[in-house]
C-alpha cells in the first residue's frame, strides 16, 4: 500500500460544463487556467511508452499517464473503467467469449473521433501495430507477464479492437493487469508515425528513435512541449482529449528521489502532486499532520498497489534448494509471515489485508477468493510441523536446519 498526495488533480480533466443561461455573457476563467500543476516522480522515464521497449522498467518513475491514454483506467476505487473504449466486455456475451478449446475472445469498441496528439485519427489499426511492435522477440516483451497469453490482436474495422487470447485470464477485459510486474500494458502506437522505421530499422534505429523521448505523440490529457533529460518534463493541455480539454493547462513533472526533499517541496507548495511509489507511510502522516493545521492539501491513501513476496524456484539459485523442491517448506514460509502485523506497521494501519492480487472493490472478488483452498494466517505451531515433516532440524541458536 502506498499513497498518493493530490491538489488540485481530481477534476482536472472533466470537461467544461456549458451555461444554462440563454443569454450571452463573458465565459469564467476556468479552474487552473494559466497555471501549471507540478508532480514529482522518484526518477524520470526511460521512455515514455512504458514498458514494451525497456526491459526493467523502475517502479519510482512516473508521468506515463499525463500524456498516454489506453482502452480503460483504473479509478479511486482501485475498480477499471472505460478510457478510449465505449465499455468493457462483460464476460459471455459478444464482446468476452470463452471458446470450448479454453482459448477466449474480446472485443473492444473504441469511442468515436478519437486522435494523437498530431491530429491524426487514432484507431483500432494503432492498437493493431503495437501488437506487431510487442511480440518481436527482439524488444523482449513478447513472452512477459500475460502478454505471452495472447495469441493475436486485430482491427476487424478502424473502431474495433479483437483480442485473441490462448488461454483464459481474469483481467482480460482491462488489460490493466499486464501493467505490473513482468507484463506489458497493449497501448496503441500512432503507426502513421513508427510503422516506417519500424520496417526499416538496423541496430538500435527504432529503439533509439526519437519518438520514444523528446518527440513522443499520445493521446492523454496532456501534450509533450518539452524534455530535459534527468531533470523534468512539460506537456499542456490537449484540446482533443476524449474526456475533453482538461482544466489545468499545464503540467510538469519534476525527478526527485529523496523522499525527504519530497516532502519539503509538498509542504512549501512548490509541487503539488507526488506519485505513490515516492511518498510512503510515515511520510503521509507528516503530510496529514502539517495540513491538517493550515489546510495546505490532502493526502489520498492508495490501496489498488499490491505487495507480495516471490519464491526463487530454480533450485540451483534457491537456499536452501528445498524452497524450490518441497512445497512443505514454501508453505512453512507463507505461515511463518506475520502479514496482518506487517501491513498494519508498513502502511501505517492505512492497508488493506487480502488473499489473492485481485482488488476487494471488485465485483468478482468474492469468486476468486472462494478457489483459494488454503488460506496463510500467522501460525507458528504450523511452521514447526511442516518444516520437521521436510526433515529440517532446530539448532542450538533456535534457527532451522535445513536436511544434510
Amino acid at each position: 500500500m502506498v499513497l498518493a498526495l493530490l491538489a488540485l488533480l481530481a477534476a482536472a480533466c472533466a470537461p467544461a460544463v456549458p451555461s444554462s443561461n440563454g443569454g450571452s455573457a463573458e465565459p469564467a476563467a476556468r479552474p487552473g487556467a494559466g497555471r501549471t500543476l507540478v508532480i514529482m516522480s522518484g526518477a524520470e522515464l526511460p521512455s515514455f511508452a512504458g514498458k514494451p521497449l525497456q526491459s526493467l522498467p523502475n517502479p519510482r518513475a512516473a508521468g506515463e499517464a499525463v500524456i498516454n491514454a489506453n482502452l480503460s483506467y483504473t479509478d479511486e476505487r482501485g475498480l477499471a473503467q472505460p478510457f478510449l473504449a465505449e465499455a468493457l466486455p462483460d464476460l459471455n456475451t459478444e464482446g468476452w467469449r470463452v471458446l470450448p478449446d479454453g482459448r477466449m475472445d474480446t472485443v473492444h469498441r473504441l469511442k468515436a473521433n478519437v486522435t494523437w496528439h498530431d491530429g491524426q485519427p487514432l484507431t483500432a489499426e494503432d492498437f493493431a501495430f503495437a501488437f506487431r511492435v510487442y511480440s518481436t522477440p527482439e524488444f523482449g516483451a513478447s513472452e512477459s507477464g500475460a502478454f505471452r497469453l495472447i495469441e493475436d490482436l486485430t482491427a476487424p474495422d478502424p473502431r474495433t479492437v479483437r483480442i485473441r487470447w490462448k488461454e483464459p485470464y481474469a483481467e482480460a477485459s482491462t488489460l490493466r493487469s499486464m501493467s505490473g510486474a513482468g507484463g506489458v500494458t497493449i497501448a496503441p502506437l500512432p503507426r502513421h508515425l513508427l510503422e516506417r522505421p519500424f520496417l526499416e530499422r538496423t541496430g538500435e534505429s527504432f529503439v533509439g528513435h526519437a519518438f520514444w523521448t523528446s518527440e513522443y505523440v499520445g493521446a492523454g490529457p496532456w501534450k509533450l512541449d518539452r524534455r530535459e533529460p534527468g531533470a523534468f518534463f512539460e506537456a499542456s493541455a490537449f484540446d482533443g482529449f476524449v474526456f475533453g480539454r482538461p482544466k489545468i493547462d499545464r503540467v510538469k513533472v519534476i525527478y526527485q528521489p529523496d523522499s525527504n526533499t519530497a516532502v519539503a517541496n509538498m509542504l512549501s507548495g512548490e509541487a503539488h502532486y507526488s506519485v505513490s511509489a515516492l511518498l510512503h507511510g510515515e511520510e503521509g502522516l507528516t503530510l496529514e499532520r502539517v495540513w491538517a493545521e493550515n489546510n495546505g492539501g490532502r493526502v489520498i491513501w492508495e490501496t489498488d498497489i499490491a505487495k507480495g513476496q516471490e519464491l526463487q524456484m530454480r533450485p540451483e539459485f534457491a537456499v536452501p534448494t528445498e524452497l524450490a523442491t518441497d512445497v512443505r517448506v514454501r508453505q512453512a514460509l507463507a505461515f511463518a509471515i506475520d502479514r496482518a502485523t506487517l501491513t498494519e506497521v508498513i502502511t501505517v494501519g492505512k492497508g488493506l489485508l487480502r488473499e489473492v492480487y485481485t482488488h476487494p472493490n471488485t465485483d468478482y472478488y468474492d469468486t476468486v477468493l472462494r478457489t483459494v483452498q488454503t488460506r496463510y494466517a500467522y501460525d507458528p505451531r504450523r511452521v514447526e510441523q511442516l518444516l520437521q515433516q521436510a526433515g529440517f532440524t532446530r539448532g542450538s541458536d533456535g534457527f532451522w536446519l535445513s536436511p544434510v
